[in-house]
Parts: C-alpha cells; sequence; structure tokens
C-alpha cells in the first residue's frame, strides 16, 4: 500500500503474458507511509490488510497472496516494530506468509522474535534481501530459527555476493529455506526510455548453470527454484 501497487496493471499483464503474478497487502517503511499509519493501533493496521485478503484491494475483488513489510538493517524503531506486529496478525488471521525487506542479520532476529511472540511460525517469514549481511554465519543462524532466507538481486554483477552465502547456507544443510529472485525490473518516472532496467533471465539462464557448476545437484536446484517458493508462498 502507499508504494504503487496496482492491480489493476498487475491483472492485465497477467492476463496478456500468460504470467501467474502474485501481489502483497501491507506496508512498507518510513518515509513512505502515509500519517494515519502512525496513529492506528497495530490491530487496527491488520484490519485493513486482513479485509484486502478477504474482500480484495481496492474493490477490485483481486486478493493478495503474501503480505510485505520493511524494516532497516538495525535493531527495528517503533513504528517498524508496530508494522511487524501487525503483520504478524494478519498472517495469523489469514494464513499468509509475511515477506519482509531486511537485509541484516540483526533486524532478522528482531522481526522473528515480534512473529514468534505473536504465535506465527518461523517458516512463514521470509528475510529478504538476506545477500546484504556481510557475515554469512548469521544467515545460518537466522536459518536455525526456521526462516527462509532469500537471496535477491541476482545479475552479472553480484555473483560473489550470492554464492558465498549459497554455498555457506547449503554446506550448513538448509537447501530447503532457500530462496533466489532477481529483484529485477524497475520504471523509473521521468527517464528515457523509463529508465535502465534488468532482465528477468539471469538466474535461468546463468546462475543455475552456475550452481550445478559450483556443485549442486540438479535435484538441489529444483528443490530451490521450484519446491521452494511454492511451500514459502503457500496460504495455510
Amino acid at each position: 500500500m502507499f508504494l504503487g501497487r496496482d492491480v489493476d496493471v498487475l491483472l492485465t499483464i497477467s492476463e496478456t503474458a500468460g504470467l501467474h503474478i502474485i501481489t502483497n497487502t501491507s506496508q512498507y517503511k518510513e518515509p513512505y507511509l502515509p500519517a494515519e499509519t502512525f496513529d492506528l493501533e497495530q490491530q487496527a493496521l491488520a484490519d485493513q490488510w486482513i479485509l484486502e485478503a478477504e474482500e480484495g484491494i481496492d474493490g477490485t475483488g483481486i486478493r493478495p497472496g503474501f503480505i510485505k513489510t520493511a524494516v532497516e538493517r538495525e535493531t527495528l524503531a517503533p513504528m517498524q516494530q508496530k508494522v511487524t506486529r501487525a503483520a504478524a496478525l494478519t498472517s495469523k488471521a489469514t494464513g499468509l506468509t509475511i515477506a519482509t525487506h531486511t537485509a541484516a542479520a540483526v533486524a532478522a532476529m528482531d522481526v522473528l522474535e515480534i512473529v514468534e511472540a505473536a504465535g506465527v511460525d518461523p517458516d512463514r517469514w521470509i528475510f529478504v534481501h538476506a545477500q546484504h549481511e556481510p557475515d554469512p554465519d548469521l544467515l545460518v543462524e537466522v536459518a536455525k530459527r526456521g526462516a527462509c532466507i532469500s537471496l535477491d538481486g541476482i545479475g552479472a554483477s553480484t555473483v560473489e555476493a550470492h554464492v558465498v552465502p549459497l554455498l555457506k547456507l547449503l554446506d550448513a544443510g538448509f537447501e530447503r529455506q532457500l530462496l533466489l529472485s532477481h529483484d529485477a525490473g524497475w520504471y523509473r518516472v521521468g527517464e528515457e526510455p523509463d529508465g535502465a532496467k534488468d532482465p528477468f533471465t539471469y538466474l535461468v539462464d546463468e546462475f543455475m548453470p552456475l550452481m550445478k557448476w559450483i556443485g549442486a545437484s540438479d535435484e538441489t536446484v529444483s528443490t530451490i527454484t521450484v519446491t521452494n517458493p511454492s511451500v514459502a508462498f503457500e496460504v495455510r
């Protein structure tokens, strides 16, 4: 919400391209929050998102497939704690997974504390942008808690940033908690022609063969790229 979400556009793209597109509910972080979010209690926030999950977004009947939040790369500020608690309440009520723009293990541990205290299983939470955590050992500690670890922004210039934590998590036995994504695309208003774009192709064309070259079996690659996303985004 309040960050350019347009489900009518997504529906048109989905129908035209034949792609299964999943959109989300919930809110991001400062400064992308409306004034009312600062005044509402966590249950009132959650009620807004639960309504979207039950009846659809903006009167369209199109329902979200997951909950998306965001925090800074440090101990969570009070506002981020409130939004996280509201997301946990929403997950409990709807069965939707929570995916949080996190990028650091210290913030991930804070989010997990809130999620688990609300009675949400840690495997219903996704640590988004985990490749930005410089210490892969800390990613293992987060994985031990049961969370999904998402290594995003995969592209030609980021191979080392992804291979190092990928190998660390595989060696530690967490292949069933790993997710990979491009975090690509982007439309930049006012730039011609709409700004530089990264394609949604590097993962399949380059990174999956690289995973096999560094020793991952076909079964492991399939688990990470096919099985894990279907489990992570399952509505329970």
